[in-house]
């Protein structure tokens, strides 16, 4: 099942595969600023 959807996904026009990308550095962009924030807040806090 994984493999067939995988397989669909990478089969496909590669917008999808630009918006996964985008949405998982998005994602790790917004995590590592968090965790800035939540260490700053800790410090000053």
């Amino acid at each position: 099942m994984l493999n067939s959807v995988l397989s669909y996904l990478f089969s496909s026009d590669p917008g999808i595969l630009n918006y996964v990308a985008f949405l998982i550095t998005s994602m790790a962009i917004y995590s590592i600023l968090g965790l800035g924030l939540n260490l700053q807040w800790g410090v000053t806090g």
